[in-house]
């Protein structure tokens, strides 16, 4: 096979780098490309850093206040068994004072007598029961009064409950 130079078209033979006619290199050696660090991508360069430690911690809050407000476990059945769990630890602290004089210290004090095991509550970010002895006998509540999650709650008195929404 024949190389042709591209200067003077001289036939030279395959495998050939220079023309035996003119001297002139029968292949252009590859370009390397040259890549300069100008201001301009400098500035590109942190503008993107900036913009993505901005935006990733805003698109974090934002998908946790999605999860826990629009796929909230605050539906309603999950509520109604709440509350049917919460009535029947209501019923064994009232069990427990008629045979005790008084309200147990923590709904522990239940287990295994008064009711077979505690069920948590199936609603709120912390599932678990705030119980607290009071002047007219006992608050119970689920759900996170210190956090923007609604609670329920409900003191000896009351016949239902109360669910702050927030």
């Amino acid at each position: 096979m024949i190389t042709n130079c591209p200067k003077c078209g001289n036939n030279n033979e395959l495998g050939s780098q220079f023309c035996r006619n003119c001297g002139g290199t029968l292949f252009e050696p590859a370009k390397k490309k040259s890549y300069k660090i100008t201001w301009k991508r400098i500035l590109k360069w942190i503008g993107l850093c900036l913009a993505f430690i901005v935006f990733v911690p805003i698109v974090l809050v934002e998908a946790d206040y999605l999860f826990n407000n629009w796929y909230s476990p605050w539906n309603k059945s999950s509520l109604e068994m709440s509350i049917s769990r919460a009535n029947e630890i209501a019923y064994a602290l009232k069990s427990f004072k008629k045979e005790n004089g008084s309200y147990p210290n923590t709904l522990e004090e239940l287990v295994p007598k008064y009711i077979p095991q505690l069920l948590l509550p199936k609603v709120g970010k912390i599932k678990k029961w705030n119980y607290s002895k009071t002047e007219k006998g006992f608050y119970l509540e689920f759900g996170n009064s210190t956090l923007t999650e609604p609670v329920a709650g409900r003191t000896e008195e009351d016949k239902s409950w109360m669910v702050d929404t927030k």
